[in-house]
């Protein structure tokens, strides 16, 4: 954990996203702008690692008809990230 909210993120560093998805049902998870592409069987866990510009990015999460989003955003290293 870093001295960040739980979505700022520093822009232009690597940062690794871990999934891990503790249903039965297998998982797409989504985020074209991130490069991110996978299918996560259920009881599994994978890590995908970002390297992104400042900006707000989007991951979408379907499992059958459901789908939710999660928003982050990559802020500059010289912003001040808040505690979360």
């Amino acid at each position: 954990m870093g001295p960040w909210a739980y979505n700022e993120i520093p822009a232009n560093l690597p940062f690794t996203f871990t999934f891990v998805n503790t249903s039965e049902i297998a998982t797409r998870i989504s985020s074209p702008e991130l490069g991110i592409a996978v299918e996560l069987p259920g009881g599994e866990q994978v890590s995908v690692e970002v390297d992104a510009g400042p900006g707000t990015y989007d991951i979408d999460f379907i499992q059958g008809d459901a789908t939710s989003n999660w928003t982050f955003e990559f802020v500059t290293e010289d912003a001040e990230y808040s505690m979360g």
